[in-house]
């Protein structure tokens, strides 16, 4: 197994840095990420490429695919959430980084928000609420008397 990193940045530093592609089993990220980037050289934008070949490579138990209930299927894999072992997780989105959960994952959600951007966040087995994009962990007991889409919903709205 694939040793499991405490940092972002420690996990880059082993894939080799930003931009290489990670094989999970069969599964090829890079056809997911595509073979560019957004930067296309032009106006002072450097041109991003990914390389060919997968540098490491994770066994999961699960894979938790994104999913963006407004947007339906074409938004489906906007960002992974891989089980490893126990409370062992990776993230798999804008960024790749790995994490040790409190209590094992039962919900991952990527919702996209205005400009196409996912805001992708995952609830534990005892309610703690994991916001991907901004690395936090929220505790279970701030959402004892409410409903987490709904909140979700009233905040988009505003």
């Amino acid at each position: 197994m694939a040793p499991i990193w405490n940092a972002a940045g420690e996990l880059e530093e082993e894939l080799g840095g930003p931009g290489k592609v990670v094989q999970l089993g069969d599964l090829d990220l890079s056809k997911f990420f595509g073979g560019g980037g957004p930067g296309n050289g032009e106006e002072g934008e450097e041109e991003v490429t990914y390389e060919e070949a997968a540098c490491t490579s994770f066994s999961a138990e699960k894979v938790f695919v994104g999913h963006s209930p407004e947007h339906g299927a074409k938004f489906d894999g906007n960002s992974m959430l891989l089980h490893l072992e126990g409370l062992k997780y990776v993230f798999v989105g804008e960024e790749v980084f790995s994490f040790t959960a409190k209590s094992p994952i039962t919900k991952f959600l990527s919702p996209v928000g205005n400009n196409d951007v996912p805001y992708p966040w995952a609830v534990d087995e005892e309610g703690s609420r994991y916001l991907f994009t901004m690395s936090v962990i929220l505790a279970s007991k701030l959402f004892e008397n409410s409903d987490l889409l709904a909140l979700m919903e009233e905040w988009r709205k505003e």
